[in-house]
Parts: structure tokens; sequence; C-alpha cells
């Protein structure tokens, strides 16, 4: 069961990636044409200040939801280190458990967000896109992360059923300041 949950949290990442490069590459492009435009005094486009800002809230999102899906969010390294094997899955697992919880509340409260966003739309000046539209990353973005909570939750179970406990070495020390 487990495969298979890790599957389609496979091909959830793999659209997150393409996304988060897409909006990347977006911003890099648009970013060094503004700076170019204002250089020689064409003044620059005037939608391109306002899309950079909707790709950066998409990327944040998208990269905090894949950081969660490796185990790269935010941990304290201090007692990370400390514990052993079976107590630091005893450990994650309540924190995944209550992590499940917070962020589907605010998956939720999101969505009503979107809700009041969609019964009064506003649209954005320059682009004239409606914010909702926009702003849909929110919840759905806190609800991967929420999936992925249960997901490690689950390996956890797993790890302190079993004994094994390689999974929490992670994927490898890439990124890692020790």
């Amino acid at each position: 069961m487990l495969a298979t949950l890790r599957r389609v949290d496979g091909a959830i990442a793999l659209v997150e990636k393409v996304l988060v490069v897409v909006a990347i590459a977006g911003m890099v492009l648009l970013s060094s044409t503004q700076i170019g435009m204002r250089t020689v005094g064409a003044g620059g486009l005037a939608w391109a200040d306002e899309l950079i800002r909707f790709a950066m809230m998409w990327v944040a999102l998208l990269g905090a939801s894949l950081a969660t899906a490796e185990r790269r969010h935010i941990t304290i390294d201090l007692l990370d280190r400390s514990l052993s094997p079976r107590t630091k899955a005893a450990f994650n697992l309540v924190v995944e458990v209550l992590a499940v919880v917070v962020m589907g509340l605010i998956a939720w409260v999101g969505w009503w967000y979107i809700g009041q966003e969609r019964a009064y739309p506003d649209r954005s000046p320059a682009l004239g896109v409606l914010y909702w539209h926009v702003k849909t990353i929110i919840p759905i973005a806190l609800g991967v992360i929420a999936w992925r909570f249960g997901l490690l939750a689950i390996e956890d179970v797993k790890g302190l059923r079993t004994g094994d406990f390689g999974y929490l070495d992670g994927p490898d020390s890439e990124g890692r300041l020790y």
C-alpha cells in the first residue's frame, strides 16, 4: 500500500518540479528583460512584476511541498541527531500527525478563503486574471503537504513495527550542513 501511495506522490512531485522549473525560468527571464528594458530606457513590461510576484508565491508553496516529500522540511537538527532511530521515528510520528491536522485545517480555511474570493471577484490590474485563480495554489499546496506528512507518518509507523529505520537517513546528504 505504501509503495502505491509513494508512486502517486512521485507523480505529484514530478508535476510540482516541472511547475517550479518553469516558474523559476520565467521569473529569471522576465526579471532580466525588465532590467534590460529599464536600463535602455524602454520602461519595462507593465505586467511582468505582478506575474513575478504570483510565480514567487507558487514557487514558495510548491517548494515547501517538495521539501516535505523528501523529509527536508524544517526540523530541529540538534534534537534530531541526539535521538535513537526508534525514538526519532516515534517523535517524528507525533509531529507528523499534528502537522497533518494543522495543514489540513489550514488547507480547509484556504478553500473557504478561495470561496470568499470567488463570491467577490477581483482582477489583477496588470494581468487581468482573477486573484482567486492565482491563489488556489494555497489550499492545494497545503493539502498536498498534509498528504505528504500523512505518508511520512505511515512510513514511521512501518519503521516502528519492523525496526527498519533506514528511511530516516534520507535520500542523500545534499544540502545538509553536517
